[in-house]
């Protein structure tokens, strides 16, 4: 038996024997080879074997009989669960809750259990659960990756082993991997649209210190490139970096605070000529509309506003145009592209981008 690097080698034994089973090799009620035998066929020590025939007999495939040896027991039906690991940062109402709710119908349909894994954006946390999953085993894995400055050694070691993964809404960039998510630049093209051709030229795009990801970059890239192509390239200071919390933060009042003070800062600094805010996602719309609420400001009728994602609300007061992400169709496409990959079957497109939408509440006016 040839070994890879994916899966720890007691593993690789207990599918090896495992698969034995199933396919009649070794017989019900019949003993399968001693363990010394088992460290002469495979080749390992006496422990990785134990530990391979250990879950066989955990899972009930096989039993013990005391000085006689391993039989494999008869069941009244094959094992027949399959699972499929899924790991993300969080499940937040405005992106995730409704991907997560999707994936397990998807899931369930056809055939699969998900065992699911939360990080909260801890990078050691999705290592840990990057290897417990794929020690289980798990037959793939969808993950939405942490906001990280560099990817995660584990998830690219086991991208480029071949392992069947999914990367939802994140890219790896500069890596062959397979991935669903939203077209980013796409969908924030086409609200840079909106907002310069309702005559927008002076704009403020609240963002992050040290929080950055391909999913951010694209949407400010948009915005460059469509200011850019209409010659109005953006001023120097329509893009301010100057948010340090993240949603994880809440709890944090002092921090929060110190947020919404440099926010307020920037759109009095500029008060004269600014007529838009722009925020990236829904931790900075939620600061943005409170800086802005503080200040005895109203929207739109002093600034306009509009952001990615939202916080759904039944209070329109609260509502702002955003653009939308299609959280359904990201969790039915990654669980259908990753079930391919783990049937081995031929992918032809291995990147699916689905275009979000543009939700007008109004909160975007037209510059007379």
């Amino acid at each position: 038996m040839k070994f890879n690097n994916k899966q720890p080698l007691y593993v690789q034994i207990y599918q090896d024997l495992l698969k034995k089973i199933n396919e009649n090799h070794y017989k019900i009620e019949k003993p399968i080879p001693t363990e010394k035998e088992l460290c002469e066929v495979y080749n390992v020590s006496r422990i990785t074997v134990q530990k391979a025939v250990q879950r066989l007999v955990d899972e009930e495939y096989i039993v013990r009989r005391s000085g006689v040896g391993s039989f494999v027991k008869k069941k009244d039906e094959p094992s027949t669960k399959k699972y499929i690991g899924v790991i993300l940062p969080s499940f937040l109402e405005s992106f995730g809750a409704t991907i997560l709710k999707c994936l397990e119908s998807e899931c369930e349909k056809k055939g699969y259990f998900l065992v699911i894994k939360i990080t909260n954006e801890d990078q050691f946390l999705e290592k840990k659960y990057l290897k417990e999953l794929i020690d289980l085993p798990v037959q793939g894995i969808i993950i939405e990756p942490a906001h990280k400055e560099f990817y995660n050694s584990v998830l690219v070691q086991a991208v480029l082993a071949k392992f069947p993964i999914v990367i939802i809404d994140r890219k790896l960039l500069g890596i062959d991997s397979l991935f669903v998510g939203s077209d980013h630049y796409r969908g924030a093209y086409s609200a840079a649209e909106m907002i310069f051709d309702m005559g927008h030229r002076h704009i403020g795009i609240i963002t992050y210190t040290d929080i950055s990801n391909t999913s951010l970059q694209s949407r400010l890239d948009a915005f460059n490139d469509v200011f850019s192509k209409k010659n109005a390239s953006l001023e120097s200071n329509s893009i301010d970096q100057i948010v340090k919390s993240s949603y994880f933060d809440l709890e944090n009042t002092a921090l929060i605070e110190t947020d919404i003070t440099n926010i307020q800062e920037f759109i009095m600094k500029n008060i004269d000529s600014l007529t838009c805010l722009i925020s990236l996602d829904t931790h900075l719309g939620s600061l943005i509309q409170e800086s802005i609420h503080r200040l005895g400001l109203n929207i739109p009728k002093d600034l306009s506003f509009f952001s990615f994602d939202t916080i759904k609300t039944v209070f329109l007061s609260l509502r702002y145009s955003y653009l939308q992400q299609d959280e359904e169709k990201i969790a039915v496409d990654a669980v259908n592209l990753l079930i391919k990959a783990i049937n081995h079957e031929k992918i032809p497109k291995k990147q699916i981008m689905i275009e979000p939408h543009i939700v007008n509440y109004g909160t975007v006016t037209k510059i007379v």
